[in-house]
């Protein structure tokens, strides 16, 4: 019995100094230049989204906020991820977790974006990436009068469109000269990858417009390689006014095209050079 008693005890023994080594593991992390160094493998990426209110303060934890933050639908994993630099099984640079940072924050979804790691044993780091929301959704509204005429303006614009990081816009715009309607859908990682796309289609009084649009960017500064193009239409009725009077109109009919294509080394010694070319078409014909 005393023997079997010394030996759970040593068991006991053991299984604390585990845990306190792996304390240490964790509190005592390598900086971010030396886990470079040791070549270290990036593990489990974790992402910690937050809502637009941080209601466990009790500045923010009010009706109103709560209110808000059931209505607001939190930016998703994959809408995250997928602006990442990095992946498991990589190998760990600084450079490419500050890039992923400065991609994040430049949502304007985001109010903050920050990654660092979490747990390093064995050569693999693991990662949190955590990211804090925005109220993404901006109406409008305006009601103005001028020399006897009205001017209104209405609409909705949401920057994160169910979560997924997708611009929706409508604009409703009338005075005196025109009036016109506008809806726009913008997407920045079309298909799990850098690729943005737009559409936007306008109907006016004095006629219509539309625009596509469709770009790989250079998104990070070692991107070797980047394209896009873009289509453009309007088709048009131009007043022409003598003493406040519309004296006469033409028609402006426009179609343009653009297409480009960039090349790059990559990142060598700090610096990225980047070279395009392109071609554009620009026919715009005018009516008598």
């Amino acid at each position: 019995m005393r023997h079997r008693c010394q030996t759970i005890c040593l068991l006991l023994i053991g299984a604390l100094a585990g845990l306190t080594n792996a304390d240490e593991t964790n509190e005592n992390l390598p900086d971010l230049a030396e886990l470079e160094a040791r070549n270290a493998v990036i593990g489990k990426v974790t992402l910690v989204r937050s809502d637009v209110f941080d209601l466990s303060s009790p500045d923010e934890n009010k009706w109103l906020y709560r209110w808000a933050n059931r209505l607001h639908v939190v930016t998703r994993e994959k809408t995250v991820s997928e602006q990442l630099l990095f992946r498991t099984g990589d190998l760990y640079k600084k450079r490419e977790l500050e890039e992923s940072e400065r991609i994040l924050r430049r949502n304007k979804y985001l109010y903050d974006a920050h990654i660092a790691p979490s747990h390093f044993e064995n050569g693999i780091v693991d990662l949190t990436v955590n990211t804090r929301d925005v109220w993404s959704i901006s109406p409008e509204l305006s009601i103005s009068r001028s020399g006897g005429e009205n001017r209104t303006r209405y609409g909705i614009d949401e920057h994160n469109l169910f979560g997924r990081g997708q611009r929706l816009l409508f604009i409703r715009d009338n005075d005196i000269d025109r009036s016109e309607s506008t809806v726009q859908y913008a997407d920045r990682y079309i298909g799990s990858h850098h690729i943005s796309g737009l559409a936007r289609y306008s109907d006016n009084s004095d006629g219509d417009a539309y625009l596509l649009s469709i770009e790989r960017p250079f998104y990070a500064l070692d991107t070797r390689w980047s394209a896009g193009g873009s289509i453009l239409g309007d088709d048009r009725r131009t007043a022409m006014y003598a003493f406040g009077e519309e004296a006469a109109e033409y028609r402006h009919q426009r179609d343009a095209f653009h297409l480009y294509k960039g090349w790059s080394k990559g990142l060598r010694d700090g610096r990225a050079q980047r070279w395009t070319v392109g071609v554009a078409l620009d026919d715009n014909r005018f009516s008598e």
